[in-house]
């Protein structure tokens, strides 16, 4: 509960994010920093903790069956 929602803020910019993993996010596209566990989308800046996540997200937000 408090992992999800805490919000934190980016040591490098100080914009305030909902979570720790929003935060990743963030960094990895605001500032370039990739997490070394992530999977980006290949087609917008988002990453993922999981392939099923990518999939899920690239067939709702790119209409692709990957």
């Amino acid at each position: 509960m408090k992992q999800v929602h805490t919000k934190v803020t980016c040591d490098i910019c100080e914009e305030v994010q909902y979570n720790w993993f929003y935060l990743k996010r963030h960094k990895a596209s605001i500032h370039g920093i990739m997490p070394r566990d992530a999977i980006k989308c290949r087609l917008c800046p988002l990453i993922f903790k999981s392939d099923i996540s990518l999939k899920k997200h690239l067939a709702a937000k790119h209409g692709s069956n990957y």
